[in-house]
């Protein structure tokens, strides 16, 4: 079988991957497939407030974000693309403590079916970007799509951010608000919730702390792509569930990159557009998703 009819029959598989599991989708009525134009959501070119910074303003030029976080099952084809050892260095990176974090059912979170439309997670940079790089390869095997020459990649910070805000340069989380909880109470997006019989204060006269006894455990998973509301630009997930990727540096003279957008193991804090943190080596609450460049139309 040569490479182009490999990746042809991979491409029919990835048409289908986003769809697999509609039905149990909450928020999002349908996910489109990867080739189709309503994956992505159009970012326009603009200019913004850099984050942290007294009136610095920063442009981008347009671009296309991915609605939704690359999913196990996304991935999995990718794995299935390989052979030897450039698929044993693809595999996810599950460390033995992160295995003792997680309990049966989510050790198995990688391959097993009911986690299919979940966010992949154990991976590093150059996973995901290997992963872009085949992506970028299937698709232009498909013959009907929406643009000739695309290339996929994962987004830099700032266009992370543009993405994230929806439109609204001001706004604190992707939803626009200050809150992490709608007027019902219930919460917008998948982060580490505490119950507060959990939570004990110390007072005395040399100092005050705050401490947690235990988590919440049901909390403490991620969710299926589109769980949760979208923001303005139609993007879901950007705060909450997984950490996502970025190829900007943390701080320039390490090696360490930028994670954006807080994670089911995190706090309400690291769901704010503008906190970041470092992203060292793989883990069981990072992930990733795209950006796409148009080359030709």
């Amino acid at each position: 079988m040569t490479l182009n009819t490999k990746l042809a029959s991979f491409s029919i598989l990835i048409l289908f991957l986003a769809t697999s599991a509609q039905a149990q989708i909450k928020k999002a009525s349908k996910i489109p497939a990867v080739a189709d134009k309503d994956y992505w959501a159009y970012i326009p070119e603009a200019s913004q407030v850099k984050d942290g910074t007294k009136g610095t303003t920063v442009s981008n030029d347009a671009f296309y974000m991915a609605k939704f976080e690359v999913t196990n099952a996304m991935y999995n084809e990718f794995l299935m693309s390989l052979s030897g050892g450039e698929k044993q260095e693809r595999m996810r990176k599950v460390s033995q403590t992160q295995l003792a974090f997680q309990n049966t059912e989510r050790t198995a979170y990688g391959e097993h079916p009911g986690f299919a439309n979940f966010p992949v997670v154990d991976v590093s940079l150059a996973d995901a970007q290997a992963f872009a790089a085949w992506l970028t390869k299937v698709y232009h095997t498909i013959e009907k799509r929406p643009f000739k020459q695309v290339k996929f990649s994962l987004p830099n910070e700032q266009q992370w951010t543009v993405a994230a805000k929806g439109g609204q340069n001001t706004a604190v989380f992707p939803w626009g608000g200050p809150y992490l909880r709608n007027a019902k109470g219930q919460a917008l997006c998948n982060y580490l919730r505490y119950p507060e019989t959990a939570i004990v204060n110390y007072l005395d006269e040399e100092e005050y702390k705050v401490d947690v006894q235990q988590i919440a455990p049901e909390m403490a998973n991620a969710a299926r792509i589109a769980s949760y509301p979208a923001n303005n630009y139609g993007i879901y997930d950007m705060a909450g569930n997984v950490s996502e990727l970025t190829t900007t540096s943390f701080i320039e003279s390490r090696e360490d990159i930028t994670a954006k957008g807080g994670s089911f193991a995190q706090t309400g804090y690291w769901a704010q557009i503008s906190t970041r943190q470092a992203f060292t080596k793989p883990n069981f609450y990072t992930g990733f998703r795209l950006v796409m460049e148009v080359i030709e139309e």
